[in-house]
């Protein structure tokens, strides 16, 4: 099996098969089903190799509202390239620091001083073919590195945190076991998608063949009680200052929602 390396990516892709009609992501209004998703991230795959980026190579990943973040985030997966995921708010002496420790192939998101890089928008999707030659010579194993995220750096220099396969599928099977996540689920994410919590949030759902709809930065409390209600949210990720803001601003609004809302 070419995905034996990464169960969460093994997960999804029987997701695909089997759901391929379903919503998995909506994102800036825009629905993409399961089987789209599929598609996008075998083409994030001939994109990634287009530019000659190699097992093991290591790119930054920084994203505001783009969903190719998402589709590039696991075309790495599948080639073995590790993702430095970035916050898209960093500021210049962080983002500094991180790309000489990493010394990127490629930096994604962003335009870069000292290294090669693109605006998600200048990648066209649309105009390549998804790749159908997936083998690769090399072989990769659960323990390697799947991707890496900097600290705060509060106390000294940020660290970088190595996450491999296995890390990254057993924290999302945890955390859905413990929510009682099912595949019916549609969650509202208020949360940058760059974020350790808003990545997890996402690999969590799409793990269990759920549906995400992504606000990306919790934009106001209207947007979010309308989203509620037009796609029958069944949960959502928030931080708590902007959970008490919906509780004072809402009344009780929100309490109208209680019966289809589990966590």
């Amino acid at each position: 099996n070419m995905y034996e390396h990464s169960p969460l990516l093994q997960s999804i892709m029987k997701n695909i098969e089997n759901n391929s009609s379903k919503a998995a992501i909506i994102m800036n209004g825009k629905e993409i089903s399961y089987n789209a998703l599929g598609k996008n991230i075998h083409k994030a795959v001939s994109i990634l190799k287009s530019m000659n980026i190699d097992t093991h190579d290591k790119i930054i990943l920084s994203a505001h509202k783009d969903v190719e973040f998402i589709y590039l985030y696991f075309a790495s997966h599948i080639l073995g390239v590790t993702n430095v995921i970035i916050d898209a708010e960093s500021n210049q002496e962080r983002l500094l620091y991180i790309e000489n420790k990493i010394q990127p192939t490629y930096c994604f998101g962003y335009k870069s001083k000292n290294f090669p890089s693109i605006m998600f928008n200048e990648i066209s999707f649309e105009e390549i073919n998804e790749t159908t030659d997936t083998d690769t010579n090399v072989t990769f194993s659960k323990d390697d590195i799947a991707e890496i995220l900097f600290t705060t750096g509060t106390t000294g220099a940020p660290k970088g945190v190595c996450l491999s396969y296995n890390n990254i599928y057993s924290s999302a099977s945890n955390i859905n076991e413990y929510i009682g996540n099912t595949n019916n689920d549609i969650e509202l994410l208020g949360l940058p998608i760059c974020h350790s919590f808003g990545l997890g949030r996402i690999r969590c759902i799409l793990l269990k063949g759920a549906t995400i709809v992504i606000l990306n930065n919790f934009a106001n409390v209207r947007t979010f009680l309308k989203a509620i209600e037009r796609y029958h949210i069944t949960g959502f990720g928030i931080v708590p200052a902007a959970w008490a803001y919906i509780r004072k601003v809402s009344g009780t609004r929100i309490s109208q929602y209680s019966n289809q809302i589990h966590y």
